[in-house]
């Protein structure tokens, strides 16, 4: 709050939190309002649209949070880390850019040895964290038989 020039977390203006409709969602959504209220003293807007309002919402960069989510396609970091390598990408909706990033990544997919392409993910992963354009707060889980 002291960076953006207010006295106190109470004097932030009220947040708006973005979602698309489903139960789950709403859920989630509703968990994260009343934890930052009681934990933090943010006071959070909730903000639900069907999927087609929400997604062009996203798209524009018409929102403050928004919720997204991403399944894996392969068992790789590249699988997540390359959705916020570029600003302009398609499904880098956060219009966050690193050349430090960026880099990491396009070595890493020239990069043979695989200790040494664990390591440039990792300083990736240590970027987007620490910049944090992105809260990453759960994990879909899958049981099989």
């Amino acid at each position: 709050a002291k960076e953006l020039g207010y006295k106190s977390v109470s004097d932030l203006p009220t947040l708006k939190l973005s979602y698309n409709t489903d139960e789950g969602h709403q859920k989630i959504a509703q968990a994260i309002q009343e934890m930052w209220k009681k934990d933090l003293g943010v006071k959070v807007e909730l903000d639900n649209s069907e999927w087609n309002v929400y997604i062009d919402k996203i798209h524009s960069g018409d929102y403050q949070i928004g919720r997204m989510g991403w399944l894996g396609d392969f068992n790789d970091p590249v699988n997540f880390l390359e959705l916020y390598k570029d600003k302009d990408g398609g499904n880098n909706d956060t219009g966050w850019e690193s050349k430090e990033y960026k880099q990491l990544l396009n070595d890493s997919a020239k990069e043979t040895d695989k200790t040494k392409r664990e390591e440039m993910l990792k300083k990736a992963e240590e970027i987007i964290i620490n910049d944090m354009p992105i809260a990453p707060i759960y994990f879909y889980t899958q049981l099989w038989v």
